[in-house]
């Protein structure tokens, strides 16, 4: 069920005591005073002219702009913007994902995913069927599941008569999909069930051939059976005028396998190998024929042919199980990168844990609103469908974002886990990039959003002249996407770069 309230009106207020608010440290070497978030602000300083400078660049570049900065030192609002109107968030949404999941579910959240038998092993023979039940796992890739091979190994099992039968119950629907601009083959329109693997996604890599008009050599991840690659690819000389590789998916078979359509070229000479990552529509054989594979190399001989979807058996008995990592190290990959599928895995999870199982996008979607709302955010403020951003039916304010940062830099139990799950300026992450057009880059934090026409940074900006930062610029109905970037690049190069002392 989406949250939705009515549309707040926008202000747009200058304020300020210069840009004298600027982070020593991220984590939390600074106090943060125990007072509720400002709405009031002094009347406008010297500098107020700086913050209009920048707002016009900004407006420059968007026709709908929305800003919020707050001092972390005593949480006063020094500059904001429509700050309470309701944009798109695009992937900034996930910040409020990640917030609710550990807040609700705590940094140390495991998610398991579990092997059951109707029978028991006799002389490392299992009769019947093996079931796998996940949890919802969102970081669930190939490397892991060979962990729970080699745990049915060690049980003693050394040959399974039956197949394998995948239970997807804890989430409801148990396959879900989501397309925002009908490419639904591309891995950033995710393929969501409870029990998955590798993203539920298939990878494709392609060497170029030693010479022209000769066929591109292909290896598919994860090992298995389940894709059916029809390989039209070829070599296209040293220099082709136009190179690339399309993979479309052909469908799934009545046996449960999918078919990939491969066509393009790539250069004989190129220095580097291609992979491409496509969505595997049926999850359950994804799982199950890529995990036979594993079976059968660690020594596991499954004879049965079949992969069923289904539910766990009343009168199953658990084998074994595997436990992923915390929920703090996966956030690390849902935010850096801004994984689409972990973040609407993770909303599905919150709904289950907090709301009871099976968990869905709408349970979700409650628990993330209710947790905003403990913290003074009103339900105006929030439309809230999907944990990742990719809807735009989704709206937020850059209050409720600017609440969150405010509300997790200040948490000691979850604010080290929360800033180490953001992309740093010129490194790891969606901000990787952007290092050359930030100064102190180094000093920058935080999480990018965009979509065709929507760009944003949310996230905390340092300096160590004084005090740490909450920023929030959020712009919808760009038209020029690439000077949006750039606009707010400078934006946050002006707050990292100041030398302006703290006006006493």
């Amino acid at each position: 069920m989406a949250i939705v309230g009515e549309r707040m009106p926008g202000r747009s207020r200058v304020t300020l005591t210069g840009w004298k608010f600027l982070l020593v440290s991220l984590f939390l070497a600074s106090p943060i005073t125990a007072a509720h978030a400002a709405h009031a602000v002094g009347p406008a300083g010297q500098d107020g002219g700086d913050w209009a400078k920048l707002l016009r660049s900004v407006q420059g570049a968007s026709r709908q702009v929305g800003i919020q900065v707050v001092s972390l030192t005593d949480r006063r609002v020094v500059f904001e913007h429509q700050s309470h109107q309701r944009l798109i968030p695009a992937s900034l949404l996930k910040l409020l994902t990640s917030y609710a999941a550990l807040k609700q579910l705590g940094p140390y959240h495991h998610f398991t995913t579990e092997v059951w038998s109707r029978s028991s092993v006799r002389d490392g023979v299992l009769p019947g069927d093996i079931w796998v039940k996940g949890t919802g796992d969102p970081y669930l890739v190939p490397e892991k599941l060979y962990l729970l091979a080699q745990k049915i190994r060690e049980r003693g099992i050394r040959r399974i008569d039956g197949g394998i039968g995948i239970d997807n119950d804890y989430f409801n629907p148990r396959v879900g999909t989501l397309c925002l601009d009908g490419q639904c083959d591309r891995s950033y329109n995710p393929v969501i069930a409870a029990t998955s693997l590798n993203f539920n996604t298939v990878t494709l890599h392609f060497l170029p051939a030693g010479r022209a008009g000769g066929a591109i050599l292909a290896d598919v991840f994860p090992h298995g059976d389940y894709a059916l690659v029809d390989n039209q690819t070829g070599a296209a000389g040293s220099k082709p005028a136009d190179p690339g590789i399309a993979v479309h998916s052909a469908g799934v078979t009545s046996d449960g396998r999918e078919r990939y359509g491969v066509t393009g070229h790539l250069a004989t000479q190129s220095d580097e190998d291609l992979e491409i990552r496509v969505n595997a529509n049926d999850p359950a054989n994804l799982f199950g024929r890529s995990f036979k594979t594993m079976l059968s190399e660690m020594g596991v001989e499954v004879r049965g042919s079949a992969v069923a979807s289904g539910t766990v058996p009343g009168d199953a008995r658990k084998i074994t199980e595997y436990t992923s990592p915390p929920l703090k190290d996966v956030l690390h990959g849902l935010n850096r990168f801004s994984n689409n599928f972990m973040a609407e895995m993770l909303l599905r999870v919150l709904g289950a844990e907090v709301k009871g199982p099976p968990g869905s996008a709408e349970k979700g979607a409650a628990v993330v609103g209710e947790t905003l709302a403990a913290l003074g955010v009103p339900a105006a403020e929030l439309e809230l469908e999907g944990g990742s951003g990719l809807s735009r039916r989704c709206r937020v304010t850059v209050h409720a974002l600017c609440s969150v940062l405010v509300a997790a830099y200040q948490d000691p139990a979850i604010a080290p886990e929360f800033l180490a799950s953001l992309a740093t300026g010129g490194e790891e992450g969606t901000l990787r990039r952007r290092g050359e057009s930030l100064s102190k880059a180094s000093l920058i934090r935080g999480k990018t959003g965009s979509l065709r026409d929507v760009v944003g940074f949310a996230g905390y900006v340092s300096n160590p002249v004084a005090g740490p930062l909450a920023v929030v610029v959020l712009l919808n109905d760009v038209h020029q996407p690439g000077e949006a970037k750039a606009t707010i690049d400078r934006f946050l190069s002006e707050l990292a770069e100041s030398p302006r002392p703290r006006r006493q």
